[in-house]
């Protein structure tokens, strides 16, 4: 009696947790440094040259008005595979204080263009809750610094006499 009541049990929850995995909503949205102000946070992107890597610090703080980034906050680096070549993924540190989050890392300059941070709130494991991800082509905010830096060496700097 007892077999029979915990398979109907089980059977019971079966549906329960296909559907519960059938809701969960994942939506990626692209981070580029045209669109970075109108985001749900305030993300900041910091590239600086450090030999032959790329140094980038993201920075993610609440938008305004908003909840700071909750306990599931996680970061996720990616250099796409190469060819046959599967290319290690450098150490990303993070830090969360008081609400706002820092990731820092460093990117060999020749894979700027296969490498994507990923940022998201969304749990892991066997039953992941809805969540979104925020995706930053890191190759585009390398190409807006060095636009801006450019830019700002063809300013005329102002004369003191």
């Amino acid at each position: 009696m007892r077999t029979k009541a915990l398979r109907l049990s089980l059977a019971g929850m079966i549906p329960l947790v296909l559907c519960g995995m059938a809701q969960a909503r994942h939506v990626t949205h692209p981070v580029t440094p045209q669109n970075i102000e109108s985001q749900p946070y305030a993300f900041s992107v910091q590239v600086k040259d450090a030999g032959e890597f790329k140094e980038f610090e993201i920075r993610i703080k609440p938008a305004s008005g908003k909840t700071p980034p909750g306990p599931a906050a996680r970061g996720d680096l990616r250099i796409a595979k190469i060819s046959k070549q599967q290319v290690e993924v450098p150490p990303l540190t993070m830090v969360n204080y008081k609400g706002d989050i820092t990731f820092t890392f460093k990117i060999p300059i020749q894979y700027l263009d296969w490498a994507h941070f990923t940022y998201t709130e969304s749990s892991e494991g066997p039953f992941p809750v809805p969540g979104d991800y925020w995706v930053f082509d890191l190759s585009e905010f390398v190409a807006a610094a060095k636009a801006k830096s450019e830019k700002e060496s063809r300013i005329p700097k102002p004369k003191f006499d």
